[in-house]
């Protein structure tokens, strides 16, 4: 069965096929990160909604986006860009 998921050490997203209770990895697994993001990013932009997680902690984690014509000056770009 292939399952998506995040290296909760290192964050990055892989995906490839899961055990049975879906634990741990089987064989191969692939780094996802950059497209998952991406494509996170596209849903966002498409759908122009905010999605809600609640947490295991009780606090809520907020995914939202906003489209800008420039950046602002105190912005500091990661390594990672889109392709």
């Amino acid at each position: 069965m292939k399952v998506i998921a995040t290296n909760r050490l290192s964050g990055r997203i892989f995906m490839g096929n899961a055990n049975a209770d879906k634990t741990k990895f089987i064989g191969h697994k692939r780094d996802v990160t950059d497209e998952v993001i991406q494509a996170a990013a596209d849903h966002l932009s498409i759908e122009c909604k905010d999605y809600v997680f609640k947490q295991k902690d009780g606090k809520y984690l907020i995914l939202t986006h906003e489209i800008v014509d420039k950046l602002p000056e105190d912005t500091v770009l990661d390594e990672w860009q889109p392709v």
